[in-house]
């Protein structure tokens, strides 16, 4: 009996673990705007407040978890500099900071649901690998500033953004913008909240190679088990 429960839950886990690796992950290379002025929801509009850089700041990964919501995981730094905010930066320095973000996948213009007439066909081959899509997020996060009185904190994370395929779910842009309030008291005008924007390449690799594994592995638990 004991033996039989543990084969159906090894063959479980090892089904569930294996329907994660073989959905698609979609890889971001990017950079963020960061408006951490200790007053974050003011002056949104103001392309001097915000911290940026001309290199790649930002870079994550996304997996799908149910139907068209994904979880993303970001890694992304800016660099602190007494211009930017003097009374608040008293020295060069690093911002760091970490998210785990949840993503709902609407789309608004797919191509492939439009039918184009036979004679474009060759004019508007670029059109028919195009979509638009959007997605509302929420989710978690942790920042790390090298020097200030917020030199750490953790942050919950709501915002929206969007998806342009260039060529549907394998290359295209993403962009968004979150707004991230310190776990900190009190939590609307903490000094730790700020707003991120970013703007993304994004690429979609199929896991064909782990979808074969893993029904190799469920083949394998299901004769352990019997």
């Amino acid at each position: 009996m004991c033996t039989t429960f543990f084969g159906v839950s090894s063959t479980i886990r090892g089904q569930f673990l294996g329907d994660f690796l073989s959905t698609p992950t979609t890889y971001l290379l990017g950079w963020s705007f960061i408006d951490d002025d200790a007053n974050a929801y003011s002056g949104f509009l103001d392309k001097s407040n915000y911290l940026t850089s001309p290199l790649p700041t930002k870079i994550g990964i996304s997996k799908p978890i149910q139907g068209k919501i994904k979880a993303t995981l970001n890694f992304g730094f800016a660099k602190m500099t007494k211009e930017y905010y003097p009374v608040r930066y008293k020295s060069p320095g690093y911002f760091f900071f970490y998210d785990l973000n949840f993503r709902y996948q609407v789309n608004l213009i797919n191509s492939k649901q439009i039918r184009f007439p036979r004679n474009y066909k060759n004019s508007m081959s670029f059109w028919n690998r195009t979509a638009i899509q959007c997605h509302p997020i929420a989710g978690f996060g942790y920042s790390e500033r090298s020097q200030s009185a917020f030199s750490k904190a953790a942050t919950i994370n709501f915002g929206f953004g969007g998806n342009i395929w260039l060529m549907q779910n394998k290359f295209g842009i993403t962009f968004q913008s979150v707004a991230k309030f310190g776990i900190q008291k009190p939590i609307l005008h903490a000094g730790s909240n700020y707003i991120s924007h970013s703007v993304s390449f994004v690429y979609v690799r199929s896991n064909k190679m782990h979808f074969r594994r893993a029904k190799r592995l469920k083949v394998i638990k299901l004769r352990t088990r019997f």
